[in-house]
């Protein structure tokens, strides 16, 4: 039997069939599909103008209560349902004034709470833009950042140029290689984990002391207990000694959460 392997695409652009990052993400899949035969892999995209996501209210309650109080009357809690189901998570958004897209932009705000309680490790990534002739390096780091301090391993970044630049959409020559080295890396992430960055394990330890008084002060004080000490405890990772053993863990059990 064939093994299945879920991607999720989400593409910070309202363009449609007409967009430059989209074509960039459908390069990618349709290359890693050619490379990998033996895998049944499925594929969902979602761009800009098919969701609705309302801006972040900065209330702060999802840091509070584990939950946003306008997932009920947008596109956003559908979105965190098929992030967290899908194996390999690409993170695509053209560049615009230096950095991602507006509707980018309020995705990962409306998603700030993962920063702290990191739901994405155990699963990969990779991070695509797309730029008329600079700055693209500026919007894939940026996003690249974003999801490792998720919990994701973001296995490449990578941003074509429109009109000018070393690589470039229309040129198929510049962008084979690129489009092979996307392929290779994710073909190999599907039967050897890739383990967490030196500073993703930093950032993980570094939250670990951080909840940990909370825990304590929650443990003393049962009212004033918060959403993100509670998911870091049924999650296990107070018992972990790195990210690197929580992903181990989550491998054996098919990439799903702990509890």
């Amino acid at each position: 039997m064939k093994k299945k392997y879920k991607i999720l695409t989400l593409v910070g652009s309202r363009k449609g069939p007409a967009s430059n990052t989209l074509q960039f993400c459908m390069l990618s899949l349709e290359t890693l599909q050619i490379q990998c035969p033996e895998i049944i892999i499925q594929t969902e995209i979602l761009t800009a103008d098919q969701w609705r996501i309302a801006a972040c209210k900065s209330c702060g309650i999802c840091f509070q209560s584990g939950r946003c109080i306008q997932e009920q009357q947008d596109d956003i809690g559908k979105i965190k349902e098929k992030m967290l189901c899908a194996d390999l998570i690409i993170m695509a958004s053209p560049v615009y004034a230096g950095t991602v897209s507006g509707d980018m932009k309020i995705l990962i705000d409306r998603l700030s709470s993962w920063l702290h309680t990191m739901p994405l490790i155990g699963k990969n990534a990779v991070v695509l833009s797309t730029a008329d002739s600079n700055h693209g390096e500026g919007a894939i780091s940026y996003m690249r950042q974003i999801l490792e301090y998720m919990g994701a391993v973001v296995l490449c970044q990578k941003n074509a140029f429109i009109h000018y630049g070393p690589i470039r959409l229309g040129d198929s020559n510049s962008m084979k290689p690129v489009l092979e080295e996307i392929s290779k890396l994710v073909k190999y992430s599907m039967d050897k984990p890739v383990m967490p960055t030196a500073g993703q394990e930093d950032y993980f330890k570094m939250q670990s002391r951080l909840y940990e008084r909370y825990r304590q002060f929650g443990q003393k004080y049962p009212a004033f207990r918060v959403a993100e000490e509670q998911i870091w405890e049924q999650q296990g990772y107070f018992d972990a000694a790195s990210m690197a053993e929580l992903v181990e863990k989550r491998r054996k059990n098919h990439g799903k959460m702990l509890v």
